[in-house]
This record gives C-alpha cells, sequence and structure tokens, in this order.
C-alpha cells in the first residue's frame, strides 16, 4: 500500500501545528502593535460574546488580545486534528477488555469518527467568519474564506459527512457499514445463526466496494484482515492530514500569508 510519505500532504506533528497558529497570532499581533486600543466593532464584539466566559466580554472592547484568543480557538482545532487518528486505532487497547466493552466499542467508534469530522467542519467554518470580521476591524481588506473552506471540506469529506447525517436521523437509511455494525451487537447473541449469514451477504456485496478502495489508494490488494485494518488506519491518517491542509490553507489565505510548510526537521 502506498506511504503516507508519499503524499503532498503536511504531516501530523505538533510543530506543524503550533506553526500555523503562531504565525496567524503573530500577524495579528503586529497588525495591533500598529494601533493599540482599537476598539472591536458591534459585529466582532457579538462574536467575542460566543466565545468568552460573560466576566471576560469587557476585556475584548479593544483588540488588543485578539490574536491570543485567536490563536487559542486554532489551537482547539487542530488538536482534534492530530487526535483524529486515534478514533480508529483505540480499538488496540481494547483487545483484552470484556466483549460487551468491545461490542460497545464498534457501536461508538463508527459515530465518534464522522462526529469529529463534523466538529472540525462547523468550527473551522466558525473560525474563519470571526477571523474575517477581526481583520476588518484592524483595516485589511479580506476575502471571507468559509463558504470556500466548506466546500472544499465537503466535497473530501462527503461519504462522512453523509454517514453522519443518516446516523443522526430516522429518516435516512442506513449505510451498508452500519448494517454490519448493527448485527454486532444483541441481535447477533440472540439470532446468532441469522445474523452471522447475514453478515456474510452483506461481506460479499461489500467486496466491490473494497477493491475500488484500495484501487483509489493506489495500494495492495485487501485479501486479509490485516490488509483492511492496515488500510482502515492509513485512510484516518490520511483524512487527518487532508483536514489540516485545508484548514491551513483556508486559514492562511484569510490573512493573505505564504503557503508554504515549515521545512521537515
Amino acid at each position: 500500500m502506498r506511504k503516507i510519505e508519499d503524499d503532498p500532504l503536511p504531516a501530523l506533528e505538533r510543530r506543524v501545528a503550533y506553526a500555523l497558529a503562531g504565525t496567524v497570532r503573530e500577524f495579528i499581533e503586529k497588525a495591533v502593535q500598529t494601533a493599540p486600543g482599537r476598539n472591536a466593532s458591534p459585529a466582532c464584539k457579538k462574536l467575542v460574546a460566543k466565545r468568552v466566559p460573560p466576566a471576560l466580554i469587557a476585556k475584548y472592547d479593544i483588540l488588543d488580545d485578539y490574536g491570543l484568543l485567536i490563536w487559542d480557538e486554532a489551537m482547539t482545532i487542530l488538536d482534534r486534528i492530530l487526535v483524529y487518528p486515534f478514533t480508529v486505532t483505540y480499538r488496540r487497547h481494547l483487545f483484552s477488555a470484556p466483549q460487551d466493552v468491545r461490542t460497545a466499542w464498534q457501536f461508538h467508534s463508527h459515530s465518534l469518527r464522522v462526529g469529529e469530522i463534523y466538529i472540525v467542519q462547523d468550527r473551522t467554518s466558525a473560525l474563519l467568519k470571526f477571523l474575517n470580521v477581526v481583520m476588518g476591524d484592524l483595516g485589511f481588506s479580506v476575502i471571507d474564506q468559509s463558504r470556500n473552506f466548506e466546500q472544499k471540506f465537503k466535497k473530501a469529506f462527503d461519504w462522512h459527512l453523509r454517514e453522519r447525517h443518516r446516523l443522526t436521523h430516522a429518516h435516512e437509511r442506513p449505510s451498508m457499514t452500519s448494517r454490519i455494525i448493527d448485527f454486532l451487537g444483541a441481535k447477533l447473541a440472540e439470532n446468532s445463526a441469522e445474523s452471522t449469514e447475514a453478515i456474510a451477504r452483506l461481506m460479499i456485496d461489500i467486496q466491490p466496494r473494497l477493491i475500488q478502495m484500495r484501487e483509489a489508494s493506489g495500494g495492495g490488494p485487501m485479501n486479509t484482515l490485516e490488509d483492511f485494518v492496515a488500510f482502515h488506519e492509513l485512510s484516518a491518517q490520511r483524512e487527518a492530514r487532508k483536514m489540516l491542509s485545508l484548514f491551513r490553507e483556508a486559514l492562511l489565505g484569510t490573512i493573505n500569508h505564504s503557503l508554504e510548510w515549515p521545512a521537515n526537521r
């Protein structure tokens, strides 16, 4: 299977996150220093009120500390992106857990993965809108990157976002993945023979999709469970790196900053 390092995407490293959030913070703080004590606009204050405790709102009547506020929110999102691949590897630590715990994890892990992707999308869009208003208050003419980000993000993670919708709303027809997971709970214990047969039929149905996934990855065959697990984990790594790339592009695009990555060390 093709290695992650062969992809033109950023590494999932904390130094990359620090450099990205730090660049935006430094840009804002330098702009603030040119005219300390500048008042924040009503639109900016309204967005701040959603982000800080009531007792601290008055502190942000002026723009002096907005660099730190943006940095903090950016790092919160970046932290979620960095740990996203663990959504598929936590199971390694549950091999010795009771069967009920492992079964519960099968249910929870699926919704956790798609939920985390949605959180990154929604929080990033909100941050970009906030950053756009802050930049305007600082006197810069900028383009709101939130819509462009959402379009690219939804295109890149279309299946996951639709799957989250299917899991959340009962009017939606369950996906094949959800149907397989649904058979692993009490249904399997109560109707072992029937459930096993149903799972076998679903696995036959899903084989063409696995082949497509393999070909799309540019990797080798998935003939064993180990091959599938390796692909599953590699996919999560790539998804996190894609999220990081889209986040960075939109964030730095808002401040019209260079899009070069920090040199590898």
